[in-house]
């Protein structure tokens, strides 16, 4: 990709030039959104009819990702070494594109380019290479009241980003990314001043960090990461790995299950006549454990 000189110079152009079977998935453009992106032929590609396709919205529409754009030629009736067409960048992403050939379904070439996020606190912008970020686990914050206090550590130790793990409802076993329900808030953060949080109460907490201490605020969503206790799986069991939808894992189940029983009669000394005594501390312990194993 190069750049290339604007009407308006301030607003640059990338230009890529594409070539006949280049299919460049290895390689990622990267761009400034406002920027344009401008693709012209290689020699490879002269004499032939070309159509070029984004899935980056042009018009400010969602974006869905196989949904794909078609970028006209600006200038079809001059030469094939002077055709461009031409994409402003307006939104953020990772995006794809490809071209065909002669009406032929075939792709010729593809390839991705990404569009750089504009990250903002109030009247600021902060660059990207000025990132200062630092991670509080949701779950030992303790209750939402005492958080902003708890925060105040990081705003003063010059941190521009705060990233939250998941603040949804936990499972039993209280992994930070395992959750029991994905449109719940953890009961623990409410407490006798603030009885039921709610989302609001963190996007008005959110935005006073933006607003006021210019930091910036990031949450893990995390939809696929779902507690073995959660009512919903409990309801769809067709949603999760299992050995009727996967039966492929069969094999990796009767290890598990294998590897549970032995820990078991473990825990309960049967194994001890053979030099596996109930608590494992031991380096020669596990060797044992590893000799049986194996036989």
């Amino acid at each position: 990709m190069e750049m290339k000189s604007n009407e308006d110079k301030s607003v640059p152009i990338r230009v890529l030039t594409l070539e006949n079977g280049q299919h460049q998935d290895a390689v990622i453009y990267r761009l400034e959104k406002g920027w344009y992106l401008e693709f012209r032929l290689g020699p490879s590609l002269f004499g032939r009819k070309v159509a070029v396709y984004v899935n980056m919205p042009i018009d400010g529409s969602k974006f869905l990702r196989d949904t794909y754009h078609r970028i006209f030629w600006l200038n079809s009736t001059v030469s094939d070494d002077c055709l461009i067409c031409r994409i402003k960048m307006i939104s953020a992403g990772s995006y794809n594109y490809y071209f065909q050939c002669d009406n032929d379904s075939k792709k010729c070439g593809s390839g991705y380019f990404i569009v750089d996020p504009v990250l903002e606190y109030g009247k600021e912008t902060l660059a990207l290479d000025c990132i200062q970020c630092i991670t509080y686990l949701s779950k030992n914050l303790g209750p939402f009241s005492e958080w902003e206090k708890k925060l105040q550590v990081a705003k003063e130790t010059d941190y521009n980003i705060i990233h939250f793990t998941p603040i949804q409802e936990l499972g039993n076993s209280h992994s930070a990314y395992s959750l029991a329900d994905q449109l719940k808030i953890n009961r623990n953060f409410s407490d006798e001043k603030i009885k039921n949080v709610t989302i609001e109460n963190i996007i008005t907490l959110t935005n006073k960090l933006r607003r006021e201490w210019k930091m910036l605020s990031i949450c893990d969503i995390v939809l696929n990461h779902t507690a073995n206790d959660s009512i919903w799986l409990q309801k769809h069991p067709e949603c999760t790995y299992n050995m009727v939808n996967c039966p492929y894992l069969k094999p990796a189940y009767l290890l598990d299950i294998t590897l549970n029983n032995f820990s078991l009669e473990i825990s309960k000394g049967l194994w001890e006549s053979n030099g596996i005594p109930e608590v494992i501390n031991t380096e020669q312990h596990l060797g044992s454990e590893k000799i049986l194993l194996t036989l």
